[in-house]
């Protein structure tokens, strides 16, 4: 049960679930408490039922839209009764031997289609290696974490900008390029390929962490 109590329960709500609703523009004058099941769903919250239907109507909208690619491949796994764990682990071999095979050959079609300059089969290589990646994940247990080993690979990836004016990071840049953002200061480097380098002060993701939260 969800309880929602004022404006900045409700905008916390929305950042948090990445839901893509504009509050700002919405009346939420003398509150009362609404259900939304009324609106067809099943948590509490504390504005009028008027307005429940407005932020729930933009939100399945936007949920639609927005959905998650292994929520529809869990679909598929469903519908034909693949096996999967019931926890983050390592599925058997025959399971994860057909998933790499898989990735190899649209990886290569990926590369071909890139080669060809084929616009619609590059869109068609990535759909299918989302597809195929999304089905490891359920297959190995992990589609209920999958949000946040994204975030966690994220915040890290993140930590790589620096200040390219801090004296301290001078030695760090030299030898290498590095990119500056608009305003003068945040940057980046590169090695000779284009990839981005990390700094000495890089996150790494702590992955193992989050895995022996969810065994």
């Amino acid at each position: 049960m969800k309880f929602l109590y004022n404006n900045t329960d409700v905008a916390n709500f929305i950042h948090d679930n990445d839901l893509d609703i504009n509050i700002s523009t919405m009346e939420f004058d003398y509150p009362v408490v609404g259900r939304i099941s009324d609106c067809g769903h099943g948590f509490f919250i504390n504005f009028k039922k008027e307005d429940l239907c407005k932020i729930i109507e933009k939100y399945t909208e936007s949920f639609e839209k927005r959905k998650d690619s292994i929520e529809k491949v869990n679909e598929f796994h469903t519908a034909f009764d693949r096996e999967r764990l019931d926890k983050p682990g390592v599925p058997m071999k025959v399971q994860w031997a057909l998933r790499i095979a898989l990735l190899e050959e649209e990886l290569g079609e990926l590369k071909e289609a890139y080669e060809n300059e084929d616009v619609v089969e590059v869109a068609d290589a990535f759909a299918d290696i989302q597809y195929i990646l999304d089905g490891g994940i359920i297959e190995a247990g992990m589609m209920d974490i999958k949000g946040t080993l994204i975030k966690e690979v994220h915040h890290s990836n993140m930590s790589k900008l620096v200040d390219v004016t801090d004296s301290a990071l001078q030695e760090e840049l030299t030898g290498f390029t590095w990119v500056v953002g608009e305003d003068g200061r945040v940057g980046y480097l590169t090695d000779e390929n284009g990839k981005i380098r990390k700094p000495t002060f890089f996150e790494a993701p702590d992955i193992k962490k989050i895995l022996n939260e969810n065994l």
